[in-house]
């Protein structure tokens, strides 16, 4: 908790621009970190930095705002965006409506696919913002999801007492891996535009379709064949077995499909495989190398946080000269300090993703150095990150995209 200043005269004054509040933040004369009061923003600007409106409804508007729309609109999509949805929308209410009036009459078919509707609304409310750096380890999460509701729905036919239950189930846990899992394969086509080399999207696009309709088509007449054969021998539990090998293939197969895909921009597990190469034998590997050596499954690294509040940077005595770590970083979009074992990174407002990499270029400089302080690293980071831009361009790597996956605290000079 930051205290209200008392005593020494503040002689630091920053603005801290949170997800939740904004926050004004002084420095006294013996370098601990006070709250002082509101900010003293004018409405524009408050609403301009905490993306806020001011009135009764403000509130409720950004709370709709991030659940519906995606980050940093609109300026992170085309104008025709919102009024698109908003036609689109009640267009998929009347169109579930009749799907539901003209296929079935039976009320635990309506209950069991509004569950499913119910959980593919609330993951992608949750997850919208973590697609996009690591759509790997999530599409092969939707697929596990998915393999426990189809298990779930199969087992239906043991226990048609309970159908209601274990459908119902089974809908959501599908639902949820086809909320986890859609986005990703978006993310995927999106992002995959180099597949298009010759501004050919709308042709690689229908090559796609028909790659997914051929292989429909095949996988129809192979269970209908395997259907017919476990029905002649009246093994039951053999369709069991033979969904569990099959449901086995598959995911396996679709793991080794990811690993085949190369992004050439980096996220968080990316960026820290290219920084440690550049540092420890002074190259930046080329993308299909970095990528093929990413695990689908890990973690992103936490040895860095990215984005923390100046309060989390300056705990356990960090930095407590505010002034001199300020003069130090006064040529750098971010603040850097090393305590629990973790480098704490404070990115200014004007950060960019360039920036937040020169952070965990330093960060990890600073863990192959461990004797080294914080501004030997970064005179290391500012001598060296010329070059390794210039290498990671030269390999293709498209730095400006970088999905690093900093938190959305930001400071701002106050003025």
């Amino acid at each position: 908790m930051i205290s209200g200043l008392r005593g020494p005269r503040r002689t630091l004054s920053f603005i801290e621009v949170g997800p939740q509040r904004i926050q004004r933040l002084g420095v006294g004369e013996d370098g601990e970190v006070r709250e002082v009061g509101e900010p003293g923003l004018g409405t524009g600007q408050k609403e301009a930095w905490s993306g806020e409106s001011a009135g009764p409804l403000g509130p409720a508007r950004s709370f709709l705002a991030g659940l519906f729309l995606p980050k940093d609109w609109p300026d992170s999509v085309t104008p025709d965006y919102l009024e698109y949805q908003l036609w689109t929308l009640p267009t998929h209410v009347t169109g579930v409506m009749s799907h539901a009036l003209a296929t079935t009459s039976m009320l635990q078919w309506i209950s069991k696919d509004g569950i499913g509707a119910l959980g593919r609304f609330a993951v992608s409310a949750r997850f919208a913002s973590v697609f996009d750096e690591d759509p790997r380890r999530w599409r092969l999460a939707a697929e596990a999801v998915t393999t426990l509701g189809l298990a779930l729905e199969i087992a239906t036919q043991a226990y048609p007492g309970h159908f209601v239950l274990l459908a119902g189930g089974g809908n959501l846990a599908t639902a949820v891996g086809h909320g986890l899992g859609h986005p990703c394969f978006r993310v995927i086509q999106a992002r995959e535009t180099h597949f298009a080399a010759k501004n050919n999207v709308g042709d690689v696009s229908a090559r796609e379709e028909v790659w997914g309709v051929g292989a429909q088509l095949v996988g129809l007449g192979a269970s209908v064949a395997l259907l017919r054969a476990l029905e002649s021998a009246h093994a039951t539990p053999g369709v069991v077995l033979a969904w569990v090998g099959i449901q086995a293939a598959h995911v396996t197969l679709r793991a080794a499909a990811l690993s085949r895909l190369a992004f050439p921009w980096p996220n968080r597990k990316r960026a820290a495989a290219l920084v440690a190469a550049h540092i420890c034998e002074g190259r930046v590997p080329a993308i299909r190398e970095v990528n093929r050596g990413e695990s689908a499954l890990a973690l992103p690294p936490g040895d860095v946080a990215l984005g923390c509040t100046l309060g989390e940077a300056l705990a356990a005595g960090a930095g407590r000269d505010l002034a001199a770590l300020c003069a130090t970083y006064s040529a750098e979009a971010y603040l850097l300090t090393r305590h629990s074992g973790r480098c704490w990174v404070v990115l200014r407002q004007r950060a960019g993703a360039h920036d937040a990499l020169r952070a965990l270029w330093q960060a990890a400089w600073l863990e192959a150095h461990p004797g080294e302080g914080e501004a030997a690293g970064l005179r290391a980071m500012q001598a060296a990150f010329p070059d390794f831009q210039r290498q990671a361009e030269a390999q293709g790597w498209v730095l400006g995209d970088s999905l690093l996956g900093q938190g959305p605290t930001r400071l701002h000079d106050a003025e």
